[in-house]
């Protein structure tokens, strides 16, 4: 049975615990329901196969969440954290904070079962997380749309500008663009640095050792500059579930959007809705993919470390993987789970299992406070345009020079 401590974090102290014996400590970020509803069937599914441990499950929304969890880590209050795989994750790896996860990946073989998921929980080489989940990116349109006005998807950037060219002909805003939420301004980013620089670029770019500021950015901004006038007025007061309505209605004819947004297309238009990768620009530069990964740590001072290794194994079962992913529309780590039932998940699934890599988005590759600087930057980058504003700003949002 699953004991819900609640919400009451005066609950959580020392107290309460006890080392050894068959005890499951976990706590959970949950930020809609059907993340809730997930992770609540994950923890059972876990209780059927190992009914001697005693399982207490907290499940706290993002804010919370992110307020408690340092000092959680620190304490060792929970055997098993989730979070999310980028710059934090290697900040509490490289403070000793989170337990290396070696003999289960050797056990399992995951660097094969994982692919270019295994990479973004390595750190020096070791593994510091279990991937659970991924969210990737494509441009979502109406199939109806694109047969009546003699569209296909594209497959390069030529081909991208022509489709919004004809879109806009035909009176339809030929991008929903919706960044009320502000951080999907950095998907945008990503994908046009990756296929115009590369992916060494991108991960060198985050990590310090490639400027903000040089004439590979600022190419990336040209690009993006050439897509102005394709997107409505206000984009930063319009809603991600609002440009899926766009979409949705006719009213527009692409929105790049991520793979949960296949949970806001309108249930009577899901046969028409289809999707495509961001398309090529420098075919040099690879086919690398951004990706949100939602993973599992076990905390070095977890206290009851057996238990919490068995839950990590049963997590990277195929099998359970593919149910948790199915229980709140997002993609599988795994390559040997179950294909999702949808289309467009389907789609975005082959996509990201064909990337030579994944990355975290920028905002959460690099530290809280510079990530936020760079979305801040981007975002004034879509209102106004201006290169040199925006280049000036990124750098500064690091702290001046590459590599500081």
């Amino acid at each position: 049975m699953i004991r819900s401590l609640g919400g009451t974090l005066s609950r959580l102290g020392r107290g309460l615990r006890r080392r050894g014996g068959d005890r499951l400590d976990i706590a959970a970020m949950v930020t809609v329901p059907s993340e809730r509803a997930a992770f609540e069937g994950l923890v059972a599914a876990f209780e059927r196969a190992h009914p001697a441990v005693e399982v207490h499950l907290l499940l706290l929304h993002e804010d919370l969440y992110k307020a408690s969890v340092g000092d959680w880590l620190r304490r060792g209050d929970f055997d098993i954290l989730t979070g999310l795989a980028g710059s934090a994750l290697t900040e509490r790896a490289q403070a000793g904070l989170l337990a290396p996860l070696d003999g289960l990946w050797q056990e399992r073989g995951l660097d094969a079962a994982f692919g270019p998921a295994a990479e973004a929980v390595r750190w020096r080489g070791r593994p510091w997380a279990l991937p659970l989940s991924l969210t990737g990116w494509q441009f979502y349109y109406r199939r109806s749309v694109f047969a009546g006005l003699g569209l296909s998807p594209p497959q390069d950037w030529d081909g991208l500008l022509a489709v919004l060219e004809r879109l806009g002909g035909a009176g339809l805003t030929p991008l929903a663009l919706g960044l009320r939420e502000r951080w999907p301004v950095g998907a945008w980013f990503d994908s046009l640095d990756l296929r115009v620089n590369g992916l060494a670029h991108h991960r060198a770019l985050a990590g310090g050792g490639a400027p903000f500021d040089g004439p590979r950015v600022r190419t990336v901004l040209e690009h993006w500059n050439a897509l102005r006038g394709t997107w409505g007025p206000d984009p930063l007061r319009l809603r991600l579930d609002q440009s899926v309505a766009e979409l949705c209605s006719g009213g527009a004819g692409l929105a790049f959007l991520g793979s949960f947004a296949a949970t806001m297309v309108w249930p009577e238009l899901r046969g028409d809705i289809g999707c495509f990768p961001f398309p090529a620009i420098d075919p040099a530069a690879g086919r690398a993919e951004p990706a949100v990964c939602d993973v599992l740590v076990q905390p070095a001072a977890a206290a009851h470390p057996q238990a919490a290794r068995r839950f990590l194994a049963f997590a990277a079962r195929p099998e359970v993987q593919a149910r948790y992913g199915a229980a709140q529309r997002k993609l599988c780590p795994h390559r040997a789970a179950p294909p999702p039932d949808d289309p467009l998940l389907q789609a975005q699934a082959a996509a990201l299992a064909a990337a030579e890599g994944l990355t975290p988005t920028i905002d959460l590759a690099l530290p809280p406070a510079v990530g936020a600087g760079v979305v801040e930057a981007l975002l004034g980058f879509v209102s106004g345009g201006d290169i040199d504003v925006t280049t000036a700003a990124l750098q500064a949002a690091r702290g001046g020079r590459a590599g500081a």
